[in-house]
């Protein structure tokens, strides 16, 4: 069985750095007089983060079943790096499915995910490295 906190603290964890990474391109990040005028930095940073919220959870909830309860014989990489960026790839189809935008916006929204994928994944190993029963 598996316990809420192996869940829940990796996602909330990812999804936290995602919030931040969005919030530091949508603030501090200097933009032209001509970024977002209809809805203006803070309705760009709410509209912006609900799509890649929704993407991530998304990819949250197909990794949950796909990278971390897979077998023996799975073909899926075990390691931190490799399920990052399958994560990354996840989210990023998701989230381009989401906008629907074209095929030129798949680079730099992967590169949004790649951070929080990573911080998702390396917390779920961390909390399921430390649960592991000691055999010897």
């Amino acid at each position: 069985m598996v316990s809420v906190k192996k869940i829940l603290v990796p996602i909330a964890t990812g999804w936290i750095f995602l919030i931040i990474e969005q919030a530091v391109y949508t603030f501090v990040i200097p933009h032209g007089p001509h970024f977002a005028p209809e809805i203006g930095k803070f309705g760009s940073f709410m509209f912006f983060s609900a799509f890649l919220s929704l993407g991530y959870l998304a990819a949250s909830a197909v990794s949950e079943s796909l990278l971390f309860r897979r077998g023996e014989n799975s073909r899926i990489p075990s390691g931190v790096f490799g399920q990052s960026i399958i994560f990354s790839v996840m989210a990023t189809v998701f989230t381009v499915v989401l906008l629907q935008s074209d095929l030129n916006e798949l680079a730099p929204v992967f590169l949004f995910f790649l951070l929080p994928g990573a911080v998702n994944v390396v917390i779920r190993h961390r909390l399921s490295a430390a649960t592991v029963p000691n055999t010897n």
